[in-house]
């Protein structure tokens, strides 16, 4: 039944994010932004249906045999509306194969490398996470699991930029793509260092509701400022690198920071035997990874990045000190909250200046 599903799964799955990627080709970003809430509002309906009727013993046994084909039913539906909003490109006019044999391999040659970019970058995210659930206990990998699924909180938010930031930088020129690169990159890490504080009502949340998960906030306040150069590197420098067509470039940075990962973890791993030195040692990756790849814009293109960086850095390091040695949650949140006003405006005033000026 499991592998009955699945194979279901599998094929509506992947028409539909063909033409979710369809979609966001054409800068179709309403209806995109219509389908993505709707599937949301189906699937918490459907689970709250079963919840309550879980409760109130209608059901005798909620199993997975209920749930994936109600799952399966959302991706359908919002399938269907797909088809319907994008008739013309499913059901229009094609042209033979060997009339666009060229036009294929050359999108075979151009697609491939990020592809397969895409996929080295996903391990890499998620190294530090393969190292905690093989070499240390069940609790700690469930721990550790847990502060990564906290951390969602401000990665999801940040991801729906993803979809329409490639689409809206394909259709500009080089050079207007690399004169907005540093004010991008600013205006994430102003919004991510601000969302963090999300970290203080979740520490409440989990030392109120979730005691056996306190443990999991030691791991937490270590990656979440993470968020910043991650969500630079996945959101904003992996497009860039697109839309310049250096997808290739990408990927070889890609594998060297994939084998530096496992050589790093693995000596923090037999010298420390410490999840924590893995979750700090994850940070360093990551920046590694920032560092070189903006290294290659800044040569090649003429970026410059050291004001985002040293940003970055500043914004982690005060992040760490008041959460970690501030024990009183209210006055570490007003400090945090003082030195990023304080710090952002130093770094960024004349930029945020022009920025309220165009808005008002």
């Amino acid at each position: 039944g499991i592998i009955f599903f699945l194979g279901i799964q599998i094929t509506i799955s992947n028409l539909f994010y063909y033409l979710q990627y369809l979609t966001q080709a054409l800068m179709e970003f309403k209806t995109f932004s219509f389908f993505n809430i709707l599937q949301a509002s189906i699937n918490i309906v459907i689970v709250l249906i079963l919840f309550i009727l879980d409760r109130l013993s209608y059901l005798s046994n909620l199993s997975y045999k209920i749930y994936i084909p109600l799952y399966l039913l959302t991706y359908l539906i919002v399938l269907i509306g797909y088809v319907d909003k994008l008739k013309q490109y499913v059901f229009g006019k094609v042209k033979a194969i060997f009339k666009i044999r060229y036009d294929i391999l050359g999108l075979i040659k151009l697609g491939l490398p990020v592809t397969i970019s895409y996929q080295v970058a996903t391990l890499i995210f998620n190294i530090d996470n393969q190292f905690i659930s093989m070499f240390f206990s069940t609790i700690t990998f469930g721990l550790y699991s847990f502060a990564y699924s906290m951390v969602s909180l401000v990665t999801t938010i940040l991801n729906t930029t993803s979809t329409v930031l490639f689409p809206t930088l394909n259709g500009r020129t080089m050079n207007k793509n690399i004169a907005i690169y540093n004010k991008l990159i600013m205006l994430l890490l102003i919004l991510v260092y601000l969302m963090v504080i999300v970290y203080y009502p979740v520490e409440l949340i989990v030392k109120n509701f979730l005691p056996e998960y306190v443990n999991s906030l030691i791991y937490f306040k270590i990656v979440i400022p993470g968020v910043g150069i991650s969500s630079s590197i996945s959101l904003i420098i992996f497009n860039f690198f697109k839309a310049l067509k250096k997808g290739h470039i990408y990927f070889i940075y890609g594998c060297f920071i994939l084998v530096f990962a496992v050589v790093v973890n693995t000596a923090v791993y037999f010298i420390t035997h410490s999840a924590i030195s893995i979750a700090i040692a994850s940070l360093i990756i990551l920046f590694t990874w920032y560092l070189i790849t903006n290294r290659y814009l800044a040569t090649k293109y003429g970026i410059i990045y050291k004001k985002n960086t040293f940003y970055l850095v500043i914004m982690t390091l005060v992040f760490e000190v008041y959460v970690i040695g501030i024990r009183s949650i209210f006055i570490s949140i007003l400090f945090y909250f003082i030195s990023y006003c304080i710090i952002t405006l130093l770094f960024y005033r004349k930029e945020l200046l022009r920025i309220c000026k165009r808005v008002f």
